[in-house]
């Protein structure tokens, strides 16, 4: 008992990376003649301690057992699971792993004893010192942690959390698909029936109806970012993948989840795609796509489109063995994977889609609305309201809280594009250590107005703008305020499969 508990590590089942810690879990913990160095438990799977008593031979300090923080709880009660921080960019060259010496024991949820983890069972991501960290989730009052040196101070004026335990989930169904979604508020279609639903009914826009369009300028900027990441992530001869990988990226097979209407197919033949594999949970926007792929007489790569929920179903149900005996060298989701938090479920396997059918060094990209920018400005309300936008786009939160890694709802309106469709916020910690799970390391990410900034002083990629109409001949932006601060909303991000 005394090894267990002085070395606790957590074990989290495929499906439980975010359940609460049960009460015998939790006792371990308690006891301080079992556990003197006073470890606590972390959702990750690596045993937390306050920085205080990182050093193996230091003892608790007395201030530990007597000290209260504010609200009147003995910091010696303060127990329970705590997210660690995550910086996402730039990636750091090592992982977190036990030292020889500290060798846990792993302590499975059934109590039985299981040998400790590979070292690369579960990459982690640690703090870049110098770069700004998003505050520690806390779960409530009762669990929170004895706060770090440089947090006494602020002790008093924490923010609201960015995220609040979820309960527990129980998964059911077979490997290869899951239940019936949620049913909405009106009780009449599933979250996805809703999603299929829009856009099969959104028209299939000629060029004049586009360029007529009041968010043609975001269209425009919206293409040339997805452009950039093609061509400096998933090219034939990207310069960054090279670099990263130390040789030439093939980048001829490629996977695109959410492939809408087919609008990406421009930039995958000058991104030198070979085959092209399409999936989209839209019946008639993969209709679409197929007739944009045998009209277009240029394409010099095949191309097979799919209608399938790839958040719920895995795509190697649908693709043939000879389809898949080679893995993809790309994977792409571009302005979708958020329709996948609305359990943990969905993400899981969108990530299995990915990891599973992704070549060894192979890149996934995507882009999202920007999580940590949709948070800041629902705090930025104070409680007076849970919505915010301009003309052009609206933002409208359903509660500030409580705020589950999964499943916390919006609705969103685009002009000319989405009518107050249902989206989920991707709490980005959570991701990244989700898909470090399936083998995927992050390697970038970024907000488009600085894609914008960075990006628009290279040569290929300013000549791109002006091409495209983003930018006039000097550089100016031709877009709207408006429509610019819609663009904010998202970032961008690439992985590597490990």
């Amino acid at each position: 008992m005394d090894q267990i508990a002085y070395h606790p590590v957590r074990v989290s089942p495929p499906t439980s990376l975010f359940l609460p810690y049960t009460d015998q879990e939790l006792k371990l913990y308690e006891d301080r003649s079992a556990n003197p160095l006073f470890r606590r438990p972390a959702p990750s799977g690596n045993t937390y301690r306050p920085p205080h008593l990182r050093n193996p031979q230091a003892c608790v300090p007395q201030s530990i057992n007597s000290g209260l923080r504010p609200g009147g709880m003995e910091q010696s009660q303060r127990v329970g699971p705590v997210t660690q921080s995550l910086s996402a960019w730039p990636l750091p060259q090592h992982l977190h792993h036990p030292t020889p010496s500290q060798e846990p024991v792993t302590v499975h949820r059934a109590g039985s004893l299981r040998p400790p983890p590979e070292p690369n069972a579960l990459p982690i991501q640690q703090p870049v010192s110098g770069l700004p960290q998003r505050p520690v989730p806390q779960p409530g009052p009762e669990s929170r942690m004895p706060p770090r040196e440089n947090e006494q101070a602020s002790a008093t004026h924490r923010s609201p959390p960015y995220y609040s335990t979820p309960s527990p989930l129980v998964i059911t169904g077979s490997p290869k698909s899951y239940p019936r979604d949620e049913v909405l508020m009106d009780g009449k279609q599933s979250i996805s029936e809703a999603v299929a639903e829009h856009y099969n009914a959104r028209p299939n826009q000629g060029k004049d109806a586009r360029v007529e369009s009041p968010i043609f300028g975001l269209r425009k900027f919206n293409n040339w970012i997805k452009s950039v990441i093609i061509g400096k992530f998933a090219a034939k001869d990207s310069p960054t993948i090279k670099a990263i990988q130390g040789r030439r990226f093939k980048g001829t097979k490629v996977l695109e989840l959410g492939c809408g209407k087919g609008g990406d197919l421009a930039k995958w033949q000058k991104a030198g795609v070979e085959e092209l594999y399409g999936f989209d949970i839209a019946k008639v926007s993969v209709e679409q796509a197929e007739q944009r792929y045998q009209d277009g007489s240029r394409h010099k790569f095949s191309a097979k489109f799919t209608a399938l929920d790839c958040f719920t179903v895995d795509i190697s149900t649908v693709l043939k063995p000879k389809e898949l005996a080679r893995p993809f060298d790309a994977v792409s989701l571009q302005f979708c994977m958020h329709y996948a938090f609305e359990s943990e479920a969905k993400v899981r396997t969108m990530l299995r889609n990915v990891s599973a059918n992704l070549i060894k060094g192979g890149v996934f990209i995507g882009t999202i609305p920007d999580p940590d920018l949709l948070l800041r400005r629902l705090d930025a309300m104070n409680g007076s309201s849970t919505a915010w936008g301009n003309p052009v786009y609206e933002v409208r939160f359903q509660a500030l809280q409580p705020r589950p890694v999964f499943g916390y709802k919006y609705n969103f309106y685009l002009k000319d594009a989405v009518e107050h469709v249902p989206e989920y916020v991707v709490f980005w910690e959570p991701f990244v250590q989700l898909a470090a799970e399936y083998g995927l390391e992050l390697v970038f990410k970024e907000g488009f107005h600085s894609i914008f900034e960075h990006e628009r002083h290279t040569n290929h990629h300013r000549q791109l703008l002006t091409r495209m109409e983003v930018t006039d001949s000097g550089g100016q932006c031709l877009m709207s305020n408006d429509q610019w601060e819609a663009a904010g909303l998202y970032l961008a991000f690439a992985f590597i499969k490990k």
